[in-house]
């Protein structure tokens, strides 16, 4: 197997930051897949049949540019990649990675991972076009979605006018359409999404649940925020830089080897604080994380309404082994499997009881 390399990157190319600068482009043009490809000085077709062409750049290095990604593949005799280059190109384009999030498309999280992720595969960033935290599995059937297309900081993204689940369920049967992704990201959510009762509620997750449910393997980031105030584009690059490796690490290690058997997502969560020697465990989800309440209120006109929110259980109560422990006991990284099958293996006896009485009022029960 032929190994891919970035062109940038100083160890596997083996080439100083002053070379690799000098590399030029003389001409760029579009084939038929719409796929951009750009030409050096050396280029030279490999493979008139492969379905996208290779090149060299003027440092003799061959390379492709895929979406927005510069690849370049190792020294290598020219007969060698001419005989694999179309099993090379296949590869790199099965590398598709549709990025969204429920804080919506400005999210500075949005982006940091986009940024981060560029280095394992072609991103495509389909996110709401304004912040639907909590908005769980809520799918837009009552009013027209709109896809809309902006450039941010010179990167192209969609903007759907619906929730998180949609722009999956977008992204995947009308922007990509047979061009289906290998993994669907969701976050970095400015927040934790730890316990049932979060994760039912999540936007967030539910961008990987709707994936999961469409055969896609997914996985949903979040941090936890001190204060509720979300971090900057420039915190993430400075203060969660370390956070913004290990994400690479699971997604890079995802399109890899695909997720286990049994496994359709994966909600990883992220402490405040993160550095390389933060721990990282593999949890189960807890059942709550909050005590929930209601509050009431009366409006000018004399008329009641409610706020309902939730103040985080003691730390006492949080069952070891669980996300909420790790998170918020532990203060290490969450890592928790989780699967679509919702139903109950247990009590099987105790139902059946429910199937005699059923019999009784003169139903047929299998």
């Amino acid at each position: 197997m032929l190994s891919l390399y970035r062109i940038g990157d100083v160890d596997r190319i083996g080439r100083t930051r002053s070379q690799r600068n000098k590399v030029s482009v003389s001409q760029s043009y579009e084939n038929t897949s719409k796929t951009r490809l750009c030409i050096g000085r050396n280029y030279m077709a490999l493979e008139q049949r492969s379905r996208f062409p290779l090149g060299y750049n003027d440092r003799a290095i061959p390379f492709i540019l895929y979406g927005q990604s510069q690849v370049a593949l190792p020294r290598t005799r020219l007969k060698v990649i001419s005989r694999y280059s179309k099993l090379i190109v296949d590869a790199i384009f099965m590398r598709r990675i549709l990025l969204t999030n429920d804080d919506g498309v400005m999210s500075p999280g949005l982006w940091a991972l986009r940024e981060a992720l560029t280095e394992v595969g072609d991103v495509i960033v389909v996110a709401p076009e304004r912040p639907r935290s909590a908005t769980s599995m809520s799918l837009t059937f009552h009013k027209p979605l709109r896809i809309s297309r902006i450039t941010i900081e010179g990167v192209q993204a969609y903007v759907v006018s619906g929730n998180p689940a949609d722009c999956v369920s977008l992204g995947v049967n009308r922007i990509l359409r047979k061009k289906s992704p290998s993994v669907v990201i969701a976050g970095i959510n400015p927040g934790d999404n730890v316990s049932v009762q979060v994760v039912f509620a999540s936007g967030t997750v539910a961008a990987a649940i709707q994936a999961a449910i469409l055969g896609i393997p997914a996985i949903a980031f979040s941090v936890v925020v001190p204060e509720e105030k979300a971090p900057t584009r420039d915190e993430y690059s400075t203060r969660y830089r370390d956070l913004l490796k290990v994400a690479k690490e699971v997604v890079e290690w995802a399109l890899e080897t695909g997720l286990p058997e049994g496994t359709d997502f994966l909600n990883v969560n992220f402490p405040s604080e993160v550095n390389v020697r933060t721990p990282i465990r593999f949890t189960r989800l807890a059942l709550r994380k909050y005590d929930d309440y209601v509050v009431k209120r009366v409006d000018l006109r004399g008329r009641p309404y409610y706020w309902q929110w939730g103040t985080t259980k003691p730390e006492r109560e949080f069952e070891v082994g669980t996300d909420v422990h790790a998170i918020h006991g532990e203060r290490v990284i969450s890592i928790t499997p989780l699967s679509l099958n919702m139903s109950a293996t247990a009590g099987r006896a105790g139902i059946s009881k429910l199937g005699n009485k059923l019999r009784k009022a003169g139903f047929t029960v299998h």
